[in-house]
């Protein structure tokens, strides 16, 4: 929008610049939606929004005769969610930067404490519904919405938007920081929403009639402010302005402005070109193999209806009787002919074997750009007989294809929630007290502790296996290379890389408190045994020294007695 015409102009104007720029972004999203539509008739009808009128009346399953793509896009999105963020587990860890203030025992115990308080808004709040739709828009459409708001009960609530509900744009940077949707709202909705005053006088004339269910058009724009001053703190200066207004209405001027801080949506994608605000899906990628999967098994199912129900050829005279074709029936023709049978106009339409293995070949391939293999990893090697540490390797070795979508959502999506959550808890007072010396804030980092993230870690744990099987095998000749195994940072290596509870871990300094009571402990001991060998070699000195007075005095004895005889 031009910055000069935006500044200077009055509401109305203000809100053809903002419906101007809307045509624009719904031109520049144009191609992608056509492919939206493709993915939500052959995969999931009642996904997507692509006409701001339908309100589902028009849904159907007509394009789908096989299903297999349907069921592959669940497991993938349940596998997503189960993977990525579980509500059963912890997903996330919130660290300090430093190494520094990671060894404060202050710092470590204030982050748990504010992790189980978000853990426990994001269980209170509708986020976990929210997330596996969201993993549902990124496999179908490749692209998801969700604005987060303030809720005065739980911190956070989200509103879900689907593919045609919106248009996004991005910064330089490729980050989307623009969002455009058309929405509507019923009489009394609208009301409610903005208040009778400001809304036009359609709206108002419905209302007074008493017509509330009426349906009307609106726009939210939220974009980056160009015309804010930085050094006020109103709702009008923030650094993103959000706009509403009503559209096909005579009345066309902002209805409601405010603003936010920061970009209060989450917009991650599956995957993108350079800076473009969309993503593309597996679902977009296997288009072609579903079509042409639904295409055969249409020509399965003609082919199989004119094996068990041929077309028929008839003796021209019987065109005047009735023939039935029911099991048993009898039917009455004229034999003045010579070939009076009822028999199957053609003897083969075509080869079903041949078309049955490529159909299965077809699902083979759609399961494959499902991840379903990955997911489904267990049931597909039962009758293997591997055992688990081949399965876990298997299964590993796949993560590897996920790695570059895992990135991207923790970039986009779940380190996102994480961050605004925390600012919004800062906003309502709802973290924990922070530590007296670090009140003017913690700088943090967000470690991701999910199933999914731990497996990208491992992967390549064997090396680390490797390499100190190795070292334990060559210090029986060398014992001196033991020296050069730091055995905290094994475990270090081991909790970071498999996920360990943290519960389980002591830290280096307890650790390091029972080294030196065991080093303690053993020369307490050492110089027990000491002290007990000298208090028993003084005691055998002695012993032995009583015995050879002992042997002296009776040799003197024995030599009076011997010398006597003698004599």
């Amino acid at each position: 929008m031009s910055e000069n015409r935006w500044q200077k102009g009055d509401s109305r104007q203000r809100a053809q610049l903002i419906i101007q720029r809307f045509a624009e972004l719904k031109t520049r999203r144009a191609p992608f939606l056509h492919q939206w539509i493709a993915v939500s008739k052959y995969i999931s009808p009642f996904s997507g929004r692509f006409d701001i009128n339908d309100h589902g009346e028009h849904r159907s399953s007509a394009f789908i005769l096989d299903s297999e793509a349907t069921y592959d896009h669940k497991i993938l999105t349940s596998g997503l969610m189960s993977g990525a963020s579980s509500p059963a587990r912890a997903w996330f860890k919130l660290q300090p930067k430093t190494e520094e203030l990671a060894e404060n025992d202050e710092i470590i115990k204030w982050c748990a404490k504010t992790e189980s308080v978000m853990q426990k808004i994001f269980q209170q709040s509708n986020t976990y519904n929210t997330l596996h739709s969201i993993y549902k828009e990124l496999v179908l459409f490749g692209t998801a919405v969700d604005l987060i708001y303030d809720d005065l009960n739980n911190v956070i609530q989200h509103h879900i938007l689907t593919a045609g509900e919106y248009c996004l744009d991005t910064n330089d940077k490729g980050d989307v920081d623009t969002l455009y949707r058309e929405f509507q709202l019923t009489t009394i909705q609208a009301v409610k929403a903005f208040g009778y005053k400001v809304l036009p006088v359609e709206i108002k004339d419905a209302y007074n009639r008493g017509e509330l269910g009426t349906y009307w058009n609106f726009l939210h724009a939220i974009e980056p402010r160009i015309d804010r001053d930085v050094e006020a703190h109103d709702v009008r200066n923030k650094a993103w302005g959000s706009y509403y207004l009503s559209l096909g209405t005579s009345e066309q001027g902002i209805l409601k402005e405010s603003g936010f801080d920061y970009f209060p949506v989450i917009a991650p994608r599956w995957d993108i070109l350079g800076i473009e605000p969309y993503g593309t899906s597996p679902a977009q990628e296997m288009l072609p193999d579903i079509k042409q999967l639904q295409q055969e098994v249409l020509r399965k199912a003609e082919l199989i209806e004119n094996y068990t129900k041929p077309p028929l050829q008839a003796p021209s005279s019987a065109r005047q009787n009735p023939i039935m074709m029911s099991s048993g029936a009898i039917n009455f023709t004229q034999t003045t002919g010579t070939d009076q049978a009822i028999r199957p106009i053609i003897s083969s339409t075509g080869d079903l074997n041949a078309l049955i293995q490529d159909i299965a070949s077809i699902r083979e391939s759609i399961r494959r750009g499902f991840y379903v293999d990955l997911f489904m990893i267990v049931q597909q090697t039962a009758g293997d007989r591997r055992t688990t540490v081949e399965i876990n390797a298997l299964q590993q070795e796949q993560m590897l294809s996920l790695g570059p979508v895992m990135e991207r959502m923790q970039n986009e999506l779940l380190g996102k929630l994480v961050m605004i959550t925390f600012q919004k808890m800062l906003e309502r007072g709802a973290i924990p007290e922070l530590p007296a010396e670090y009140q003017d804030g913690i700088p943090l980092d967000i470690a991701f502790t999910s199933v999914l993230a731990q497996s990208q870690k491992a992967v390549d744990i064997n090396t680390v296996d490797r390499f100190t099987s190795a070292v334990f095998a060559s210090a029986q000749a060398i014992p001196e290379i033991i020296d050069r195994i730091d055995p905290d940072g094994y475990i270090d290596e081991y909790v970071a890389r498999l996920g360990v509870a943290p519960k389980l871990i002591r830290s280096k300094e307890e650790a390091e408190k029972i080294r030196q009571q065991r080093a303690q402990a053993q020369q307490a001991q050492q110089e027990q045994a000491e002290s007990m060998l000298a208090t028993q070699q003084q005691e055998q000195m002695a012993q032995a020294q009583k015995t050879g007075a002992e042997a002296s005095l009776a040799m003197q004895q024995l030599d009076a007695l011997g010398g006597g005889a003698m004599i």
